[in-house]
């Protein structure tokens, strides 16, 4: 265990060190604590990468214990900023800790008794996953495997654990006497299916959160994880004393955890939460998932986030520690105003309590992502994914990260991920299969600048989909954003005229900039120009609509959507009229365009933006050439969707590619 410890210390990456001196001083006392068990974490490695499965390696050296004091009491203070980092978080770290799945209990009263199962599932993952020592797979990905026949090792296999946790709940409510509940739960070895501990529980409704800990504290010991006094006071929590709000609670959270994100689907949630607050006003966990599902069923979103703010803060005057009330606050500062410096210092106090909570670590990314710390981003939504592997967007949150940050095999294993738990779905939606390989490849050009290969790529993915409105490899790559419809069309100009030809506008693309600025382009690449234009001028005009219809929508309109709004529309109209032979127009536009970037909150929408109307591409077709290497390099030199195979294919850049300064560009930024 010493020896563990101290090479996790050693690690080269600072992700996958220690995170905090509280997290090495817990891990220390489990070691130097005799009843403390063994500690399941000392034969399993730090991961060498996310992608794929987990690695496993032996250490490679013993370290002694008068090593280990001479590191703490003579290094500590030397090593403490070298080995934690500036501004780490416990989320970001590669955990070789024993990874655990609690499946659906199965119901064995009354159907209508379902809720009231899934939701002691729920309490009892929860529970669990409040001791730091143990990783526990989402809620979301766990209720995939609901009645299912797989086997415990196929399931563990699936899930990448180490553990399964399942189990059977019984509710039973005589008349004129106090209602019980009975748990069985057996903790199976996923390699083997061994039993490795069970133990049946009874105890009355209103002692059901003593149950659920009891529950949690048997399957540390039977893993010989310990258990920290302040995560043993949280296990033994309880919310509330009122058995009506709390079932009302489990009503609300079935629902919860499936329609995050889905307004409609949250309605339900609201209504339950609601109600739990009415029969106990003191029930803050209800109150913070109020507070994130939404705050209110109707009313304006400045009414709706009066409401979040009103009830996240409620929770927090009633429990000023609830990781879920500091989390509801994250959101809220998050999504009122980009105040993203509150919102993180909400969320890592948040994680500070639950390290390994899915849900939280992926809520917690949307600060760091939208103030510009995209490695930060990349590796929570990827720590979330790897928690609830079977939620799409967790999985698709990290593809977008990677392929920001150009790192196009975590880009891959990401939407690979994605794509599986859409599998289903994709079965039944051409337009998701289509979805998946477009973006498929956009990563390989991105990353090779195969166009071989993207051709290939697309003609698969008309296969696959057989998609009746689609009836053209040509449709597909309309619905691009530039550059990668271009490289494609120029290289087969024939049959690129004539696909573009054959589609029609549909619905769907009605009133789509991107859709009319990719026709334009292709058009003129073709030599189609009048078509060309044709398609500026209706990009132009649904541009302004796009613009006038985002500060329409709702009054007042928060400055941050204003600012994202205007350096939009500055883009799409510079882009526009540089295409059209407006240099004036196209000049002034860019300079608005800068002017706003320079001043955007949102650094994500700022860096994703400049995908849809390029200004180096502006600068280059009024002829501003220092100005276009300027923004090459600008955009080449941090995170974006620009690499240098892009450059190297893409015809625009045909007239400065022998320019030393363009091949000194690729030199530079070509590894």
């Amino acid at each position: 265990a010493l020896e563990h410890l101290v090479m996790r210390c050693l690690e080269k990456k600072p992700a996958d060190r220690w995170q905090s001196a509280d997290e090495l001083l817990a891990q220390l006392e489990a070691v130097a604590t005799p009843s403390g068990g063994r500690t399941p974490t000392t034969t399993r490695p730090v991961p060498t990468t996310r992608v794929g499965k987990r690695k496993r390696s032996v250490p490679a050296t013993v370290v002694t214990l008068a090593a280990v004091a001479s590191l703490v009491l003579l290094g500590g203070l030397w090593l403490v900023p070298k080995i934690f980092g500036p501004g780490s978080t416990v989320a970001e770290a590669d955990f070789e800790l024993p990874r655990l799945v609690v499946l659906p209990f199965e119901n064995l009263g009354a159907p209508e008794d379902d809720y009231f199962a899934d939701g002691i599932t729920d309490e009892i993952m929860s529970r669990i996953g409040r001791i730091s020592g143990l990783e526990v797979i989402a809620r979301s990905s766990a209720m995939q495997y609901k009645g299912t026949e797989k086997t415990a090792s196929q399931i563990a296999a699936e899930l990448d654990v180490d553990y399964l946790l399942e189990g059977t709940v019984r509710w039973s409510k005589p008349a004129g006497a106090a209602s019980l509940v009975r748990v069985s739960p057996q903790l199976i070895r996923g390699t083997d299916e061994t039993q490795v501990w069970a133990e049946p529980f009874q105890a009355e409704l209103t002692d059901v959160f003593g149950l659920q800990a009891d529950v949690a504290e048997m399957v540390a010991n039977a893993l010989g994880v310990s258990i920290g006094s302040g995560e043993a006071e949280e296990i033994r929590d309880r919310p509330t004393e009122n058995m009506e709000a709390y079932e009302h609670y489990l009503h609300g959270n079935s629902v919860f955890y499936e329609s995050y994100g889905l307004r409609d689907g949250l309605a339900d949630a609201i209504e339950q939460y609601e109600m739990a607050v009415q029969l106990d006003p003191g029930f803050a966990l209800a109150y913070a998932k109020l507070s994130l599902a939404g705050g209110a069923r109707d009313g304006s979103r400045a009414e709706r986030l009066a409401k979040r703010r009103e009830f996240a803060e409620e929770a927090l005057r009633l429990d000023s520690e609830l990781p879920e009330g500091q989390a509801a606050l994250g959101v809220y500062y998050h999504d009122c105003c980009r105040d993203f410096a509150n919102a993180r210092e909400h969320f890592e106090t948040a994680l500070a309590k639950r390290p390994n909570d899915p849900f939280l670590i992926y809520l917690s990314a949307g600060p760091y992502r939208g103030g510009g710390d995209l490695e930060r981003a990349a590796a929570l939504f990827a720590r979330a994914s790897d928690l609830d592997p079977l939620r799409w967007q967790m999985a698709f949150r990290a593809r977008d990260s990677y392929e920001l940050l150009r790192e196009f095999d975590q880009a891959s294993f990401y939407h690979e991920r994605y794509a599986a738990t859409r599998s289903v779905l994709m079965r039944m939606s051409p337009r998701l299969i289509t979805g998946y390989y477009m973006i498929k490849t956009r990563i390989m050009l991105k990353r090779d600048g195969d166009m071989d290969a993207a051709r290939e790529s697309l003609q698969e993915a008309l296969e696959q989909a057989q998609e009746p409105s689609n009836p053209s490899y040509w449709d597909l790559v309309t619905r691009w954003q530039k550059p990668h419809g271009r490289i494609l069309c120029v290289h087969e100009i024939d049959a690129c005229r004539q696909g573009l030809r054959n589609i029609t506008l549909v619905e769907r693309q009605l009133g789509n900039v991107d859709y009319y600025m990719t026709m334009a382009d292709l058009y003129y690449w073709v030599g189609e120009h009048d078509l060309s234009r044709t398609y500026y001028d209706s990009a132009a005009t649904a541009a302004a609509l796009e613009r006038d219809g985002a500060l329409l929508v709702e009054r007042p309109v928060a400055e941050w959507v204003v600012q994202n709004v205007t350096h939009r529309y500055a883009g799409y109209a510079s882009r526009i009229s540089a295409a059209l032979g407006d240099t004036s127009a196209a000049l002034r536009y860019l300079e608005q365009k800068e002017d706003a970037r320079r001043t955007l909150v949102d650094r994500y929408l700022a860096t994703t933006f400049e995908a849809d109307a390029p200004a180096a591409e502006s600068y280059l077709l009024v002829g501003e050439i220092d100005a276009a290497l300027e923004q090459l390099e600008f955009w080449l030199s941090r995170p974006s969707y620009l690499t240098v195979p892009l450059l190297r294919v893409d015809p625009i850049w045909d007239p400065i590619r022998d320019d030393p300064r363009f091949q000194a560009l690729l030199e530079r930024y070509g590894n």
